[in-house]
């Protein structure tokens, strides 16, 4: 889509986020992050090939706003299992042992 390209008629405001889902080879999202600075954009694809090939794109382009992220869109909205290993555990190891 070619109204990527345009140039926003305001910056977006700093702490925006965007998420680009089935962003494959990273357009619009990688256009937008280039051209919004200020924007953060998460690019969510299910095919590591291609979030690999918007990893090196933004690397080449020198954005630090881009996140590229190998999932289905539908796992990303699911609650995490809790970790193994909990840093409230290791509290009281670290102070000598004594927990609470």
């Amino acid at each position: 889509r070619l109204d990527a390209l345009h140039p926003p008629d305001e910056p977006a405001p700093r702490g925006t986020s965007l998420v680009d889902i089935g962003s494959g080879a990273g357009f619009p999202g990688l256009v937008l992050a280039l051209l919004r600075p200020a924007l953060f954009v998460t690019l969510v694809d299910s095919t590591a090939k291609k979030t690999r090939f918007q990893l090196l794109a933004a690397k080449a382009l020198a954005l630090r706003n881009v996140e590229p992220v190998t999932a289905r869109a539908e796992a990303l909205g699911k609650p995490r299992a809790r970790p193994a290993f909990s840093p409230r555990g290791v509290r009281g190891s670290v102070r000598g042992g004594r927990g609470r």
